[in-house]
């Protein structure tokens, strides 16, 4: 349940830290959270912890995303 959350929460980390800059990491294990709390939970969810690594992997490729299209418009302006 939400224990294994947090539990896999330095382990997620460490791993994003990897492939996104900055502050990312700790935002999208945040934003991860959230989105599980606002759900209840994780009620009805069959394999949580999956599930919880997935919305924090997603929420890392965003995050990367929108950093390398905000770096590309500032070199176009550059």
């Amino acid at each position: 349940g939400l224990d294994d959350m947090i539990a896999e929460r330095e382990r997620l980390r460490r791993s994003l830290r990897r492939s996104v800059a900055g502050d990312a990491a700790e935002d999208a294990i945040q934003e991860a959270f959230v989105k599980v709390l606002a759900r209840g939970g994780a009620e009805g969810v069959e394999n949580r912890l999956g599930w919880f690594r997935r919305l924090v992997r997603n929420r890392a490729v965003d995050e990367a995303r929108r950093e390398g299209a905000a770096r590309r418009a500032g070199e176009a302006y550059a």
